[in-house]
């Protein structure tokens, strides 16, 4: 109950009007007391009347502010102070031990007690420690294909953390795909990531994969007319408009990742390469063929161009072969006329008809009756400059 009336009456011995307390900032006499432990103290060198608490004044810690402190020499504006960040400059002095300052190379300013800047331990938030910086550069990692380095710091990233550049002996040299480079940070570099398509796991961008597919295309003599619906939706679901100098057509059937794989592009250079191929796996490539240019008329009222090979054996006639091809029943109803033939070894009369066919592709025909070989059939026949119709 003593405490108590101490604290309603004010009547605490270091609590009494006249008593004197002795702060760092200097001295103060209690004037009035308020309620619990609250009172009014007058600065007895300044004058300034405050209220304060007397916890304040028990641990001496109540400033006066209405006085300034000098600034110390090594506190003038200009003063530069060396920290793991690199230079810090003192802007302006406030008295009481606080300073506001600035990191030249980021431009990042703040304030901090002048021991702080004294001892080097203020922190850059958007610099980077120039120890680490060092100790880091030019650490290298060896890959099946190729060579990765640390070439030296990049920026600073997201959640603070440093980006530090990365060279990649295969990837970094082709600027067209990769111009900006590749980067890492020093927690994913230790764990042994791989920040470029070095690894399976490397996030294509857009641009990066329309590059890449115009590559192809290149390759294979194909023209890059644009995006099927004008949006890119992934590199499966992204279908392309290529455009074949070959067969004057364009084409909308292959998507981005069948391009990249190698089997998409124009259909039609695709089926006759397929058809090129198969020739090699043929045993009979000294037989003796002849390629004809037939003229089918049928007995109603259309007429069409039919091409194609047959075996010629020995001692018969081109005539002979031709009309041993065509004696089945799905003829009867034709007549033909043998327009051109030349005869010549397996490989060279095989290549000259798929030649001729990829030519002619455009100029193909749809009969109301099919037949075996229906699918050689033009409206008209260009070879070696002759127009056959």
């Amino acid at each position: 109950m003593e405490s108590s009336n101490y604290q309603d009456n004010g009547t605490r011995p270091d609590m009494k009007v006249g008593t004197i307390h002795n702060t760092k900032y200097g001295t103060v006499m209690i004037l009035s007391y308020v309620k619990w432990e609250e009172v009014v103290v007058v600065f007895t060198e300044s004058g300034n009347i405050i209220s304060c608490c007397m916890s304040q004044l028990r641990r001496g810690t109540l400033k006066d502010t209405t006085v300034v402190s000098p600034t110390p020499k090594d506190m003038e504006t200009g003063a530069e102070y060396n920290t793991p960040y690199g230079k810090v400059v003192v802007i302006t002095y406030y008295g009481w031990d606080k300073v506001s300052y600035l990191f030249p190379n980021t431009g990042t300013t703040g304030q901090c007690r002048a021991d702080d800047l004294r001892s080097g331990s203020v922190r850059d938030k958007y610099g980077v420690r120039q120890d680490t910086v060092d100790s880091f550069i030019d650490s290298t990692r060896v890959l099946t294909n190729s060579t990765l380095a640390i070439t030296g710091f990049h920026s600073k990233g997201k959640f603070t953390n440093n980006l530090y550049s990365v060279s990649c002996s295969k990837c970094s040299p082709d600027l067209v795909l990769h111009p900006v480079g590749f980067t890492t940070t020093k927690s994913n570099w230790d764990s042994g990531c791989i920040p470029c398509p070095c690894s399976n796991a490397y996030k294509w961008e857009e641009r990066e994969v329309l590059i890449m597919m115009k590559r192809c295309l290149d390759k294979k003599g194909l023209v890059f007319k644009g995006l099927v619906g004008g949006e890119y939706l992934g590199a499966n679901d992204t279908y392309v408009k290529v455009f074949c100098n070959t067969h004057d057509r364009v084409q909308e059937t292959s998507s981005v990742s069948n391009i990249l794989q190698g089997s998409g592009g124009c259909n039609v250079c695709a089926t006759f390469k397929a058809r090129r191929s198969a020739l090699l796996k043929r045993w009979c490539f000294k037989e003796r063929e002849v390629f004809y240019i037939l003229k089918f008329t049928h007995k109603t009222w259309y007429s069409f161009i039919k091409t194609g090979i047959c075996v010629l054996g020995e001692n018969t006639s081109v005539e002979c072969a031709i009309r041993h091809r065509y004696r089945g029943q799905g003829y009867f109803n034709y007549t033909y006329d043998i327009m051109y033939s030349l005869v010549g070894e397996y490989m060279d009369i095989a290549n000259l008809e798929i030649d001729t066919q990829e030519i002619n592709y455009e100029n193909r025909v749809k009969l109301p009756h099919s037949f075996v070989g229906y699918t050689e059939c033009y409206s008209e026949f260009f070879y070696e400059g002759e127009s056959y119709y």
